[in-house]
């Protein structure tokens, strides 16, 4: 790790660090700005931001830690089903224009036909 400027690193309280974070969270506010006013690192505020996405903040800005709910899943569920994606097409040539679906697990035959049509 390289030397740090002064020599001496500082240690931010949980408050002062939820404080820059609900700066930083406001409409229009820019993080670089936000550390910037503070004399904090951007890279650091940054990483105070990301590590508080999981602790919603309070009215009163107090971060709140969440708690872990468990929920029970039945066996009989199943992941909904999703059709499989298609190939769509749209190609203009002149005054013609051609919409194309093509299933996408013939992906090969439909390059070879739009290569075909194309010439």
């Amino acid at each position: 790790m390289g030397a740090l400027k002064g020599g001496v690193r500082r240690k931010h309280s949980d408050e002062f660090k939820a404080k820059v974070v609900t700066q930083c969270r406001q409409a229009g506010a820019s993080l670089s700005g936000v550390a910037l006013s503070h004399g904090l690192n951007a890279n650091m505020v940054r990483c105070w931001v990301r590590d508080s996405i999981n602790l919603p903040v309070a009215p009163s800005n107090e971060v709140v830690p969440q708690e872990f709910v468990a929920l029970s899943v039945g066996e009989a569920m199943s992941p909904p089903e999703c059709p499989a994606p298609d190939i769509h097409v749209e190609v203009r040539r002149g005054t013609t224009t051609v919409n194309i679906t093509w299933p996408l697990a013939a992906s090969k035959d439909c390059a070879s036909w739009l290569k075909q049509w194309l010439r």
